[in-house]
C-alpha cells in the first residue's frame, strides 16, 4: 500500500517562498531525470508482466521510490507544504525495505492464525 499525508499548515514561511522558486527548477530537471530512468523500469515491469505473469519486486520498489519522490516535489509545488524534498533521497530505500518487511510480517501473523483457526 502506498499512503502520502499531509495535514494543513496554517503558518507559512515567506522566505521559503522566496527559496521555492529556484529550488524548483533545479527540482523540475530533476525530475526530468527521475522520469526518463523510470521510463526504462516500466518498460521492463511491463515485459516482466507479459512473460511471467508477476510483478517484479525490486523495479516495483523502484517506481514506488520515485512516485513517492514525486508526490512530495508535487506537494512542495503546490504549496502545500514548506517541507522541501531533497533533490537526491537516499533513505527512502531504507524506509520502502522497511515497510514491506512489516507487511510481510502481518500476513505471515495472519496466515498462522488463519492455519491455527482451520485446525
Amino acid at each position: 500500500m502506498l499512503k502520502i499525508e499531509y495535514n494543513y499548515e496554517k503558518k507559512a514561511s515567506r522566505i521559503e517562498l522566496l527559496i521555492r522558486i529556484p529550488y524548483m527548477i533545479i527540482l523540475y530537471f530533476v525530475r526530468l531525470l527521475y522520469r526518463s530512468f523510470i521510463i526504462f523500469f516500466l518498460i521492463a515491469q511491463l515485459f516482466f508482466i507479459i512473460v511471467k505473469g508477476e510483478r517484479n519486486k525490486t523495479i516495483n520498489r523502484i517506481i514506488k521510490l520515485f512516485l513517492l519522490y514525486d508526490m512530495k516535489a508535487t506537494a512542495y509545488l503546490f504549496l502545500i507544504t514548506d517541507e522541501r524534498p531533497r533533490l537526491f533521497e537516499k533513505e527512502k530505500v531504507k524506509t520502502i525495505k522497511k515497510i514491506e518487511r512489516k507487511n510481510n510480517n502481518t500476513k505471515n501473523k495472519k496466515n498462522k492464525t488463519v492455519k491455527k483457526k482451520k485446525k
